[in-house]
């Protein structure tokens, strides 16, 4: 029976039967789709670390690397690094880690398992999407606006600076407004959340908050991309823009090497769920390699971005391929296996390598017409220098490409590419990394989650609360730095061909232990007496741990029985003023220091 007749023999049983089944289809078809939002690691300083699920082992963090759910990104002593998502930015302080549990086209859900966490909110919409959830409270943005939140020994604090904020916890629930600053903790591990008010912090993260909040979001970029394309900020700082007469608004970058070419200088490296994805070297390398088609004009290469969606969806490179074993080239006197790619023309379609229902391929390719895609073309194909090879039959993850790519006579390649089938089938996944299995490896707790873990729909896939994990690596290998290239002086080329010398603790034979910006949660004292410390510079009191209460108690007398924790007193919050807010909180409350010693300095936006 047809559809059609179901519909038209009038039985409503058959009708319901029929909605709930295509209802059933659609949810199945798209929890096929991965996700069209993701995020990307904007600014890296000092020593940052991001947990690899396929190779189970900390990494050290490269700019412009996607961050979707499930990621975890830490940070090290007087280090810090700003994820960008959209309009959205998430800057994760000194000794931190955040983990992702949920980062899609429906919501995005984080974790902050220690340290401080800045977020900045331009749109109403987005924060409506975005939750906090630990395990002493959830956070809720409920309006665009400056927020701050930090974590340790199972204690959350929670601060406005601009916006509104809404906590919820076990038989709690409050709402916080600018200048608020509260911090929040359970009762035991399966108490009630206990809340006190605290007043301002005036402390090095604070300042480089007040400098995030200082950039005027205003671009030229924002008439031409939707303000949820991530990646975006950073293109009138790098190149301008120019009216095509055909594909309307194109972007070209200010300074580029002699040769180079979209999708050459950066490296390859295998993401799930997309599989192969591209992580590019210069600074604004993000969502022109990841959105959008580049095509020949004016005798350099220009993005064009296409028609300005409310959400744009996420491609991991928009690339045709040619590989082994029907491809070779020719070195000196003997063929090679190799693997081209060249960036995708306006024209071209993109047919995602990875699972994908209809819906999805139509809304990653918002230039062409809905329905059937048409065949593709792969245009650049002519342009000169426009296809890169990589010598071999597969790719190596993390392996910079652009020094390494074959050189080979122009004329040569170019009737070669003309022959040449290029198709939409990346390479293979590349093999694991052997690992020995008869030594443990050397593993530390994900870190504080609590007296109580998170339900397990909330939790990324392979995880159960509090879970050992790889400590993150000691070394980070040599990044180089990318400025943008004024006028006159030399355009950027890539990476580094001299190879930069180790530090001298990696050239000695034993082994160094690595910095560890993830600690396990730290054994409750014996005793509740506070040891004795010079007192801080802060001018209201340092919030405890849980085994320290706001308002402690007098200390029973020692029992040869290990006695349960005493129940800390709810503290008294300041008297309320007439409109409801706390007096002497917010930013009137004082003149925030600025100290040329702070390792958090203003950057150009």
């Amino acid at each position: 029976m047809s559809v059609a007749s179901v519909f038209e023999s009038g039985q409503p049983l058959a009708r319901l039967w029929l909605v709930l089944m295509l209802l059933a289809t659609g949810l199945a078809q798209a929890q096929d789709d991965p996700p069209g939002r993701v995020g990307r690691l904007a600014a890296v300083q000092g020593e940052v670390w991001v947990f690899e699920s396929e190779q189970g082992e900390w990494v050290a963090a490269l700019a412009n690397r996607p961050f979707t759910g499930g990621d975890r990104v830490a940070t090290g002593n007087g280090s810090s690094v700003e994820l960008r998502i959209g309009s959205t930015t998430l800057l994760l302080g000194s000794q931190a880690e955040l983990e992702a549990l949920r980062l899609d086209d429906e919501g995005m859900q984080f974790r902050l398992q220690r340290g401080p966490l800045g977020l900045q909110l331009r749109s109403d919409e987005v924060a409506a999407e975005l939750e906090l959830a630990h395990p002493e409270a959830s956070f809720l943005p409920r309006r665009a606006g400056l927020y701050r939140i930090d974590r340790r020994d199972g204690l959350s604090e929670a601060a406005v600076l601009r916006g509104e904020m809404q906590v919820d916890g076990h038989n709690l629930a409050m709402t916080l407004y600018p200048g608020q600053h509260a911090a929040f903790w359970r009762d035991g591990a399966l108490g009630d959340t206990r809340s006190q008010w605290l007043g301002p912090q005036r402390d090095d993260f604070a300042l480089a908050l007040q400098t995030m909040e200082q950039v005027d979001p205003r671009s030229a970029a924002a008439m031409f991309v939707p303000p949820e394309m991530t990646g975006v900020e950073d293109l009138d700082r790098h190149g301008r823009w120019q009216q095509h007469p055909e594909y309307g608004a194109v972007w070209s970058p200010s300074a580029v090497a002699v040769e180079w070419a979209p999708y050459r200088y950066g490296q390859w490296v295998w993401l799930r769920p997309w599989g192969w994805t591209w992580v590019d070297d210069a600074p604004w390398g993000f969502a022109p390699f990841h959105y959008g088609r580049w095509l020949w004009w004016g005798n350099r290469w220009c993005w064009a971005p296409g028609p300005k969606v409310a959400r744009p969806v996420y491609a991991p490179a928009l690339v045709g391929w040619v590989g082994a074993p029907q491809f070779s080239v020719v070195v000196g006197s003997r063929p090679v296996p190799a693997t081209g790619w060249l960036p995708l023309g306006p024209r071209d379609p993109y047919r995602p390598p990875y699972t994908a229902t209809p819906g999805h391929v139509t809304r990653v390719n918002p230039h062409l017409p809905p329905g059937s895609l048409p065949p593709p073309a792969f245009g650049n194909r002519g342009v000169p220098g426009a296809v890169t090879v990589w010598p071999g039959s597969s790719l190596v993850p993390r392996q910079p490409v652009g020094f390494a790519a074959l050189r080979a006579d122009e004329m040569a390649l170019r009737r070669l590419w003309q022959a040449e089938n290029f198709n939409h089938n990346a390479p293979g996944r590349p093999p694991s990394p052997a690992r020995d299995h008869t030594v443990p490896r050397a593993v530390v707790p994900l870190g504080d989650a609590g007296p109580m873990p998170l339900p397990a729909r909330q939790r990324p896939p392979g995880s159960a609360g509090v879970v050992p994990t790889p400590r993150p690596a000691a070394a980070r290998p040599p990044q180089a730095t990318v400025p943008a290239a004024p006028a006159g002086q030399a355009p950027f080329h890539g990476r580094p061909t001299t190879p930069i010398a180790p530090p001298q603790h990696e050239r000695q034979a034993k082994p160094v232990a690595p910095p560890a910006p993830i600690s396990a949660r730290p054994s409750p004292p014996a005793a509740q007496t506070p040891a004795a410390s010079p007192a801080p510079a802060r001018p209201v009191p340092t919030p405890p741990t849980r085994a320290q209460p706001f308002t402690p108690a007098p200390a029973p007398a020692p029992a040869p029985q290990a006695a349960p924790t005493p129940r800390p007193a709810l503290p008294q919050a300041p008297k309320d003023a007439a409109d409801g807010r706390n007096p002497g909180q917010g930013p009137d409350a004082g003149e925030r220091r600025r100290t040329p010693e702070s390792r958090y300095t203003p950057r150009e936006r």
